[in-house]
């Protein structure tokens, strides 16, 4: 039972996928794209992976409320669950939305705690991000 995390991004999403069980999140190389392809290229992630269910953070302001931010990632899940019907293989596939506030602070801190820096650094922070989004579902399942 795959499950796949996403922290998503205009310019980058980063991801991350757990084990066959379900109970470890493992991050892969973050998705770089234009605007324009990112849902494409979810979908061709998503025909390789075989997810049963996609969480996706959902970046709630600190008061819990739906910001602008929220707002977006809503819409752009609305788009893919569009995109997964042309594919009957992905029809079933959960999308999830999880409170990701502060994912991101979490994961540059780590990084950085790491000795990781410069450019690097966000690209391996997306995918870490994605990572502590996922493993966050998964220890409250």
């Amino acid at each position: 039972m795959i499950l796949v995390g996403l922290d998503l991004g205009e310019k980058r999403i980063g991801v991350s996928v757990s084990d066959q069980e379900g109970l470890f999140a493992h991050p892969r190389p973050a998705i770089v794209c234009s605007k324009g392809e990112q849902h494409k290229k979810l979908v061709e992630l998503m025909l390789i992976e075989r997810p049963v269910e996609i969480v996706i953070g959902h970046p709630l302001e600190l008061s819990g409320k739906r910001g602008e931010r929220a707002l977006w990632v809503e819409k752009f899940c609305d788009k893919l669950r569009g995109h997964f019907s042309a594919y009957p293989e992905l029809k079933g596939v959960k999308l999830t939305l999880w409170d990701e506030r502060l994912s991101s602070v979490q994961a540059e801190r780590a990084l950085l705690a790491a000795g990781h820096s410069g450019s690097k650094l966000k690209s391996m922070t997306d995918s870490l991000s994605a990572t502590i989004i996922l493993e966050s579902y998964l220890s409250k399942r």
